[in-house]
């Protein structure tokens, strides 16, 4: 804030300034001092994005006594830095060379022939200039050879002599081309707002475009709840990481975020939004996320191969005082993180090739963290979410999937009378058998309809002498003897993808209909006795169920996996308790059991740990597993005998037997 009784305190004589965002970078070359940000950890969302702008500034972090927070954060930029970022690059090419010859830095946007050593070609002048007001420009491009079609280009669209483009708030890409027959003239760029004269761009705005590149989503802020208010304001934002002290417009208003993600790495990525007040998110024109809840985290997974997807998120901000916007994911195989600036790119003319070498983000780089410490140190910021206390660490009787034979995607599991263990591995779509003893004793492959190995195996039950596994793709429950023999098929019901299936009290299933936001309760031949719950994230709604575990006392607790929380229903099946679980997808596996004493233990990914909770929703105790020194995310989980569970690991291919005491 610019206004608070401490600042006279801590900076006597110090005049602050309130920090608009990430937009405002990079701040202008200044005059020789350096610079001091002291912000929200909210704000400081993506601190890859300014060590990448400023390779030798500093992270430090203020916590409580406690160790709590961080409270806030203060970085440090050196005015050497400052500097360097200044300036338009000019390449100079020979009449039908490949390469350029020579390539300079200029102060501004003009290039006198003059300097070119009396020889003729061709300059390309280009940089990234940083808008600070959101209007309409004229463009003026004077070259000093003949006029060519399409020899100005602003944010990669074509732009004729004299014409305009609306430019928001922050960072747009600028390049203009030149060929001249005699090396002689000025050629020159001149931008004016509507209503105003033209003028040379200021060359305190113009940057490198090497090191400055325009990224993040293309903002566009209306007053008022519709969609159809009046714009009051663009600009692009690098991240979509906000929490507003002061509303940006006058209450209510909207933004509409659009651009593209990059995605490095083909996969399973997992989008989540939390805000106040509402948001809805579309990945290649495909809506997957509706979040109507304040405070509430929603997530959906989506298959995305590596290259360009579009990308839109509408945000309603109707609170009274204090709003708030998060857009996050997790990647493969990743943490869970507010998606980066280096993975985001506003609306453009012409986006760059993927396939074309340069500095594309990997992997590693998708939390935004910088990792270690020193220059552009610091921790990676904190997912929207609070962190979970760490917990005891949970110590496996038995651990299964370590050499050989090897459990490639564990997702279902289970026990039968005499302690032996059953696992459904997708990666080879077989059943593992293994002894009390952890050796394995039996396998055999589990096929679909058409006699191909089962691609959607999502649950596995054992009941008396059969182990049944559940095929999310057809709703079939294949049924085999305890040594593998097939033992039939049963059509349960007409679901889509369901994820999850546990015994009911009275002999029956609990289905979770994950892709029909259901939970039904079904005979074992498939007829249906009835169904609970409606799309939706209210008390007894859900958004992509996965897990369903009903307690010997008739409480019917549900995953509900896109809402980011566990669910009790009453005997009378009435909403009891809702209580959040983190970030999850739904197809990882069965989060949710139980013991006879009516607890449930949740395999939670944010954390991650394996949580137990009464009814309500208070938590009982919180386990966490080490392996090679690192804490491991769980998938699912299944009772194993003896106040024993069976946790599975799905992406370290691994299954853990423990008591929680």
């Amino acid at each position: 804030v610019d206004k608070t009784p401490a600042l006279p305190y801590l900076a006597p004589g110090i005049v602050p300034r309130l920090w608009p965002g990430l937009q405002a970078l990079p701040l202008p070359p200044g005059d020789g001092r350096d610079v001091t940000l002291a912000l929200e950890p909210a704000l400081v969302a993506d601190r890859a994005y300014l060590a990448r702008l400023y390779p030798h500034i500093t992270f430090d972090e203020l916590r409580t006594p406690t160790g709590e927070g961080p409270m806030m954060v203060t970085i440090h930029i050196p005015a050497a830095d400052l500097t360097a970022l200044a300036g338009v690059q000019a390449r100079l090419s020979d009449p039908g060379a490949p390469a350029p010859r020579e390539t300079r830095r200029l102060p501004e946007f003009r290039f006198d022939w003059a300097t070119a050593g009396g020889k003729p070609g061709t300059v390309r002048l280009a940089a990234t200039v940083h808008v600070d007001q959101a209007a309409i420009y004229h463009f003026a491009w004077q070259p000093a050879g003949p006029p060519q079609p399409d020899a100005l280009r602003v944010d990669g669209f074509a732009v004729p002599p004299g014409g305009t483009q609306t430019l928001g708030i922050g960072l747009h890409s600028l390049v203009a081309t030149d060929t001249v027959a005699t090396a002689a003239g000025v050629a020159t760029l001149r931008w004016a707002a509507a209503g105003q004269d033209p003028q040379a761009i200021p060359a305190d705005s113009l940057f490198d475009p090497e090191r400055v590149v325009p990224h993040g989503l293309t903002g566009v802020y209306r007053a008022g709840a519709s969609a159809d208010s009046p714009i009051g304001l663009t600009q692009v934002d690098p991240v979509i990481s906000f929490f507003y002290h002061r509303p940006v417009l006058n209450l209510p208003y909207s933004v509409e975020w659009t651009g593209r993600l990059y995605v490095p790495q083909a996969g399973l990525y997992t989008f989540t939004t939390e805000q106040i007040s509402t948001s809805q998110l579309s990945v290649d024109g495909a809506e997957i996320i509706v979040n109507p809840g304040e405070n509430q985290p929603i997530t959906a997974g989506r298959d995305l191969v590596a290259g360009w997807h579009d990308l839109r998120l509408r945000y309603l901000n109707a609170a009274p005082q204090y709003g708030h916007v998060y857009l996050s994911w997790t990647p493969p195989g990743r943490p869970t993180s507010i998606i980066p600036a280096a993975f985001l790119w506003p609306v453009l003319g012409q986006y760059p090739d993927p396939a074309q070498p340069g500095p594309w983000p990997t992997l590693a780089e998708s939390d935004g963290g910088t990792g270690g410490s020193g220059p552009g140190g610091g921790a990676p910021p904190p997912a929207p979410a609070p962190a979970a206390p760490a917990g005891a660490v949970l110590t496996p009787r038995l651990l299964l999937g370590e050499g050989s034979p090897a459990l490639p995607q564990p997702r279902g599991a289970g026990a039968d009378a005499a302690g032996n263990l059953y696992i459904f591995s997708g990666g080879d779509s077989k059943v593992h058998k293994f002894s009390p003893a952890s050796q394995e004793i039996a396998s055999w492959p589990v096929v679909d309809a058409s006699g191909q190995p089962l691609a959607e195996g999502s649950a596995l039950l054992v009941q008396g002498t059969q182990v049944q596994v559940l095929d999310a793709a057809t709703s079939d429950l294949l049924a085999y003897d305890l040594v593998g023999k097939p033992a039939g098929r049963t059509h349960l019901c007409d679901c889509f993808s369901p994820r999850g299936i546990a015994p009911a009290r009275d002999g029956n299933f609990w289905v979770a209909d994950t892709g029909n936001n259901r939970v039904l309760e079904v005979r074992p031949d498939g007829h249906l006795v009835q169904t609970l719950g409606t799309k939706g994230a209210g008390p007894g709604q859900f958004s992509e169920p996965a897990s369903v575990w009903e307690s010997p006392q008739g409480v019917l607790f549900v995953a509900d996996i896109q809402n980011g929380r566990v669910q009790s229903l009453g005997p009378d099946r009435q909403p009891l308790a809702a209580w959040p679980m983190g970030a999850s997808v739904a197809r990882d596996g069965n989060r949710l059991s139980g013991d006879p004493a009516g607890t449930v233990l949740v395999t939670q990914a944010d954390g991650p740990a394996v949580v137990r909770y009464d009814a309500h929703g208070k938590e009982l105790g919180r386990w966490v597993y080490q392996h090679g020194g690192q804490p491991r995310t769980p998938s699912g989980i299944a009772p194993a005998g003896a106040g024993a569970f069976l946790v599975l690991y799905l992406d370290d291919g691994l299954a853990a037997l423990f008591t929680p005491r």
